[in-house]
């Protein structure tokens, strides 16, 4: 048996959320329908990539590349 896997970048996610709602989408504010639509299609395990706080360190070097 394999568990099917929704892997979500979460800031992009909450970033586009945000223009298609024309607010400030967080994870506390995520639209009901957006989690149905999930559900509805049937993964075992959603991975919400990216939640934490990035160090000083990693923005370092996303901002060292275009």
């Amino acid at each position: 048996m394999f568990s099917l896997v929704y892997e979500i970048n979460t800031r992009i996610w909450l970033q586009k959320l945000s223009v298609e709602h024309n607010y400030s989408v967080t994870l506390g504010t995520v639209p009901d329908e957006e989690f149905s639509f999930i559900a509805s299609c049937k993964f075992d395990i959603v991975w919400l990539m990216g939640v934490w706080t990035p160090s000083q360190y990693s923005k370092a070097i996303a901002m060292a590349h275009e």
